[in-house]
C-alpha cells in the first residue's frame, strides 16, 4: 500500500552537480550550447561571470517570471545578465540558437 523508504511526496531527479540548481545547464547540455554562442568581438577585460553563469541565471529568470532584480547572485549580477539577453535579443543570437538546436533534434528523428 504505502512504501515507507519513499515517501509518496517524493520524487525521484537526477543527480545534480553540488551547489548547481535546477535550473543550471549539465556538462552534456553545455557542450551543445557553447560552440553555437557568439564570440567576443575583441579582447576585453578578463569576465568576472563566466557566460555559463549568466545563461543558467537567463535560463532561470524566463522559467520563473521573476523580476530581473530578484536574479540570485551566484548567477551574476542582474543587470549583466539582463544586459546579454536583451542584446542576444536584439541581434537574434537566441532565435539563431532555437533554430540551430530545433535543426539538430529534428535530425536525430
Amino acid at each position: 500500500m504505502f512504501n515507507r523508504a519513499t515517501p509518496s511526496h517524493q520524487t525521484s531527479r537526477p543527480p545534480q552537480v553540488p551547489g548547481a540548481s535546477p535550473n543550471s545547464t549539465d556538462h552534456s547540455q553545455w557542450e551543445r550550447l557553447e560552440p553555437l554562442l557568439p564570440v567576443g568581438k575583441k579582447p576585453g577585460r578578463p569576465r568576472i561571470w563566466t557566460r555559463r553563469q549568466l545563461i543558467n541565471g537567463i535560463r532561470r529568470r524566463t522559467r520563473t517570471g521573476a523580476p530581473w532584480r530578484d536574479l540570485p547572485e551566484r548567477y551574476g549580477p542582474w543587470n549583466r545578465a539582463y544586459d546579454r539577453f536583451r542584446r542576444w535579443q536584439r541581434d537574434g543570437t537566441w532565435k539563431r540558437l532555437f533554430e540551430q538546436l530545433q535543426a539538430e533534434a529534428d535530425a536525430k528523428t
